[in-house]
């Protein structure tokens, strides 16, 4: 019932909440490209990496989330 198969519209299908529900792939690299590497203040590319760190832990913690609410529905239906 989703349009997409990419990890995140999946998630977020089986109520995976993101931290930065905003970003996608392209602009986490950007980030990093664009502004991270050109930042000179630590305090704020301490920041930047800490978004940007959640945004691919997400990434790792939703494919277990949709798993589980694969494995419930599949116990449910059996």
């Amino acid at each position: 019932p989703t349009s997409s198969y990419r990890v995140k519209d999946v998630g977020t299908f089986f109520g995976y909440r993101y931290k930065h529900p905003d970003l996608d792939g392209y602009q986490v690299a950007s980030l990093y490209e664009g502004r991270y590497q050109s930042l000179r203040n630590t305090k704020s590319q301490q920041t930047l990496a800490r978004k940007l760190l959640e945004y691919n832990e997400d990434d790792v913690r939703c494919l277990p989330h949709i798993l589980n609410a694969i494995q419930r529905l599949s116990t449910q239906a059996g």
